[in-house]
């Protein structure tokens, strides 16, 4: 299982845009496989050899939000082949299939859930799995 794109909520993405840039020299231009940055209305979207990898939200945010969704955090995607077995295996090793999480973005079927510590990430699936 790969990591294949990562997502920041935060309250201002222009501005965590700099931070991360800065701490992790994406802005750089003299850095070897430096990234491409672009704004996009409320968005920052990083790109690698023109791929987008990573994407920045604007919107509100509570420290300690009762839905999860609207804290402040990275979010993690993961490809898996068989979405259905994959939220097997989370439900059966004491993670959550987080509730109203949108189970389709971009023509991709995905489903965000949680550890058992309560850390979130995404398990998206691109093709039907093999039968």
């Amino acid at each position: 299982m790969t990591a294949v794109w990562l997502e920041l909520h935060t309250r201002n993405a222009c501005d965590a845009a700099v931070f991360y840039g800065e701490v992790l020299e994406w802005a750089e231009h003299e850095v070897s496989g430096c990234c491409e940055v672009s704004y996009e209305e409320d968005q920052v979207v990083l790109r690698r050899g023109g791929r987008p990898v990573a994407r920045w939200n604007s919107g509100p945010v509570e420290a300690a939000a009762a839905r999860p969704q609207l804290r402040p955090r990275w979010l993690v995607h993961f490809r898996v082949p068989d979405l259905k077995a994959a939220q097997a295996a989370v439900v059966e090793n004491a993670g959550v299939i987080v509730p109203d999480a949108a189970p389709w973005d971009e023509g991709k079927l995905r489903v965000t859930v949680s550890d058992p510590d309560g850390g979130l990430f995404t398990l998206d699936q691109t093709a039907p799995p093999a039968t």
